[in-house]
């Protein structure tokens, strides 16, 4: 009975092991035919920290070099941080703002960033920054026609 049970097994072990052969032997189709795609090298021309007064025009021209040299595929968003949530601020390659709502609140910072997206491959590129909004400022002449700064703190309540 011993025997009879050993040769089943075996039987068993022949079939399993000739189904997986007919599978190993299986020809490979992929797809070897690799693109190098335009990754973005660097961001230049974007300040680590910005300081500026509320209603003041910020105007930010950020410079791209790409393994192609062709910008053309990019898409380009500016960002804002409010609480852990990243907010579209302006959509562009050009920050062109003036301050106010939603990141004029005087006397604070605001954690930027300026995104440029590859439209085929959908990679991200992000180049991280600081605006701090000062208080606002009223300027006037003096009777010497020099220019005077007077800060008003601006009060909430």
């Amino acid at each position: 009975m011993t025997d009879m049970k050993y040769i089943i097994d075996l039987r068993i072990i022949i079939v399993c092991a000739g189904i997986l052969s007919l599978f190993a032997c299986n020809e490979d189709k992929g797809n070897y035919d690799y693109e190098a795609i335009n990754r973005v090298t660097e961001i230049a021309n974007i300040q680590e920290s910005y300081s500026v007064e509320v209603g003041e025009r910020l105007l930010i021209t950020p410079e791209l070099n790409t393994t192609s040299g062709n910008t053309d595929n990019l898409d380009y968003t500016w960002y804002y941080k409010s609480g852990s949530a990243w907010n579209v601020l302006q959509e562009g390659k050009d920050f062109d703002f003036v301050i106010a709502d939603p990141i004029g609140s005087p006397n604070s910072t605001y954690t930027c960033a300026f995104e440029a997206k590859n439209k085929v491959t959908d990679i991200a590129y992000r180049q991280i920054f600081s605006i701090r909004v000062a208080g606002t400022f009223n300027k006037h002449r003096t009777a010497h026609n020099r220019e005077a700064v007077a800060f008003f703190p601006f009060r909430q309540g």
